[in-house]
């Protein structure tokens, strides 16, 4: 298990070495807690759920840089979705399910009253996609993908 695989523009890419720890995806935009001159608790933050960020340094193949080379050209040109199927960091939410399930995945586990799956995203690249030669057909590729909408569950 253990992967992000990335889908867009009739590409796919499979990514499961990776060299910036084992959890490249994570909130942005989270809740500022401050307390008031009583005590109290004071939280500031966004009114909807913040997006998800994937801070991905890979090593892959040729093949699969040039695919991500590809993935990200196309997207300058036009940008569009790319789905992002999460198999490395499971989602927990309260039950029922709202997100699509990662394809591939084991089932959700239930916990309590709460659900807990590897979930599918829409996202799109931020910023750019950079492909270093390691060597003996090895490379790092560096990106950032954040998450546009919820891919509803079904």
């Amino acid at each position: 298990m253990s992967t992000l695989t990335l889908t867009a523009y009739s590409f796919t890419a499979t990514l499961s070495r990776f060299g910036s720890g084992n959890f490249p995806r994570e909130r942005i935009e989270t809740a500022d807690l401050t307390r008031t001159a009583y005590g109290s608790m004071n939280r500031r933050g966004t009114s909807y759920e913040p997006p998800h960020l994937w801070q991905v340094t890979a090593v892959v193949d040729l093949a699969t840089a040039e695919i991500l080379q590809s993935m990200h050209d196309l997207y300058q040109l036009t940008p569009g979705s790319v789905v992002v199927d999460d198999l490395i960091r499971p989602y927990t939410e309260p039950s029922p399910r709202t997100r699509a399930l990662a394809t591939s995945s084991p089932a959700a586990v239930t916990l309590g009253s709460n659900v807990r799956y590897y979930a599918r995203f829409n996202a799109e690249f931020q910023g750019a996609l950079t492909v270093e030669k390691l060597g003996n057909g090895w490379h790092k590729a560096t990106f950032q993908l954040i998450e546009t909408t919820k891919v509803a569950a079904a």
